[in-house]
């Protein structure tokens, strides 16, 4: 009972031992992943997952408005556990999908004789959501202030034909690397807005991917490429110089490459 009004409480997790920490996110994840039990049957088979470790930032950093002698009033030391389980969700749901389902993309790179910007468009084709009976947390850790969450997903019959459909057809494979920028000014100071920074620079990797792919195909420079893709595999994601740096292995299939001289 008490367990559960901290729960439901706002208070931040800094007046926990790392032990009770550890226990008090594994409750507030299972919150939003389901625990496991009993009664419940897998509408897949049991033998296949997919598994992925998800990192939280614990610490939040002030608010990028103050000057660094004069304390920001706003500032909290570390984000809630419901905070940082909404953050790990995210992300363990961004990835599993994208390995799922995969994406659609369209992409315009960008041509300066032409004064075209770049755009790029990256439309997720399933997204696993929250309370899914398919989540399992395997371990959790903390790590110098650093959520480690070891999470499982038991993909249902459908989702394991998306799944096997993007292994065994003969799609192409490509890899990219991008940067997205980790702390502020330049993104807010949100658990969540951390880890869409994350989100984002995987984002940017799958362009990155898609575009060194196209470069090795197409002579000229196209006005728009179009297909779908999905990730092989959890991306890697680092903090480099004040960024994260993401790097990502896909599965490619491109619908369609219109050029300028279409029009």
């Amino acid at each position: 009972m008490a367990l559960t009004k901290i729960l439901m409480s706002k208070m931040p997790i800094c007046k926990l031992m790392s032990k009770n920490v550890i226990i008090l996110l594994i409750f507030t994840i299972v919150s939003l992943v389901k625990p496991i039990t009993m009664n419940r049957t897998l509408c897949a088979t049991p033998d296949y997952f997919i598994q992925g470790i998800f990192t939280a930032d614990s610490f939040s950093p002030p608010a990028p408005e103050g000057f660094a002698e004069v304390s920001d009033p706003t500032w909290k030391p570390l984000y809630t556990a419901k905070e940082l389980a909404e953050a790990v969700f995210a992300e363990a749901s961004w990835v599993f999908s994208g390995i799922i389902w995969g994406f659609s993309f369209e992409y315009t790179p960008s041509d300066k004789a032409r004064k075209v910007t770049e755009s790029f468009v990256l439309k997720p084709r399933g997204t696993i959501t929250r309370g899914s009976s398919g989540l399992r947390i395997l371990e959790t850790n903390l790590e110098r202030g650093t959520l480690l969450v070891n999470i499982l997903y038991y993909p249902t019959t459908t989702e394991l034909s998306e799944l096997l459909a993007w292994k065994q057809a003969s799609y192409k494979i490509a890899q990219g690397r991008a940067y997205s920028p980790a702390f502020p000014p330049i993104i807010a100071i949100q658990a969540e807005d951390r880890v869409q920074a994350r989100i984002t620079a995987m984002g940017e990797a799958v362009k990155e991917a898609i575009r060194g792919y196209a470069r090795g195909i197409t002579y000229n420079k196209p006005k728009i490429i179009r297909g779908t893709c999905s990730l092989t595999e959890q991306p890697s994601v680092i903090i480099t110089s004040g960024q994260y740096l993401a790097q990502v292995k896909i599965y490619l299939q491109i619908s369609e490459i219109v050029s300028y001289g279409s029009y």
